[in-house]
């Protein structure tokens, strides 16, 4: 796909810029699972746009020289102008998956975060998150007039930068969409042992939710995990914490049944369990 990135560009000269999937290849932003990169995705410049077969060519609406950076030698939107532009005809799902990747990335490589901080810890940063998100919010009013603004609106809201993982990103918008919001992200605890854990999602007093990609337990590196996951839960069990991991077969072929299998679990909650919370850990 690179190599049709750049023959495609060669091709129609200085006046196109990479967009969209073709740009978050580029920047290595995860794309919805459904977007499929089979067409190269280019902005004009040109008043007059030709057409080329493998090749899809829109108008640069709204694009400032501070919108576009050079990868390999290539004009390309910006990472923020690339996430907002896949994200725009996606649903909320599906947009949360490159808009929390670029949100996490330009906040963990912000000029103004302090260098010997872990990546869990650079976006729980108040101030710079509140920078990035702001400068998210911006494209909302700037594309105003551009198909899928509503969406890309509402997917602006609930974007978060603790999203570690597509997945996550997925899972969150499902639940949102299901009216099932989750208490937090990343939520840290102390386990029985005394350990320091996090958790993808804590989605009600007692139960936390694990996005789980089962290529990870492939192997001998994969048994080995998933023996690790099996007594992650039963220390969390012993503080009064029940795990729930689902993968994204659920999220994206079988989201309705996830629904409901979160729900059936949050409702049989123990009312002791659903009021009490186990110690939280240190976030510094």
């Amino acid at each position: 796909m690179f190599d049709r990135i750049h023959a495609a560009v060669s091709r129609l000269g200085e006046d196109v810029i990479v967009s969209h999937s073709s740009a978050a290849l580029l920047h290595g932003l995860p794309l919805p699972h459904r977007t499929a990169p089979d067409q190269v995705h280019l902005l004009s410049l040109a008043t007059h746009r030709r057409r080329y077969p493998g090749v899809k060519i829109q108008a640069a609406y709204g694009l400032g020289e501070s919108d576009i950076v050079i990868i390999d030698g290539l004009r390309t939107t910006s990472l923020m102008r690339t996430a907002v532009d896949v994200a725009r005809r996606s649903t909320l799902p599906e947009a949360l998956i490159p808009l929390d990747a670029a949100v996490r990335r330009l906040v963990i490589e912000h000029p103004d975060q302090q260098p010997w901080l872990p990546d869990h810890d650079r976006v729980e940063v108040p101030r710079i998150v509140a920078e990035v998100r702001a400068s998210l919010a911006e494209w909302g009013d700037r594309l105003a007039t551009c198909i899928g603004v509503r969406e890309l609106r509402r997917a602006i809201e609930h974007v978060s930068p603790l999203a570690e993982s597509p997945l996550e990103s997925g899972s969150r918008g499902v639940f949102i969409d299901g009216g099932l919001v989750p208490l937090a992200l990343q939520y840290r605890f102390v386990d029985a042992s005394r350990t320091q854990r996090r958790a993808d999602f804590l989605l009600e007093e007692g139960l936390i939710g694990e996005a789980d990609g089962l290529l990870k337990y492939e192997g001998i590196d994969g048994a080995k995990r998933l023996r690790e996951e099996k007594l992650r839960d039963l220390v969390c069990a012993e503080v009064g914490l029940r795990t729930l991991r689902w993968s994204a077969s659920d999220v994206w072929v079988r989201p309705q049944q996830l629904l409901r299998w979160i729900r059936r679990e949050m409702a049989a909650l123990p009312e002791s369990i659903s009021r009490s919370r186990p110690p939280v850990a240190d976030a510094g």
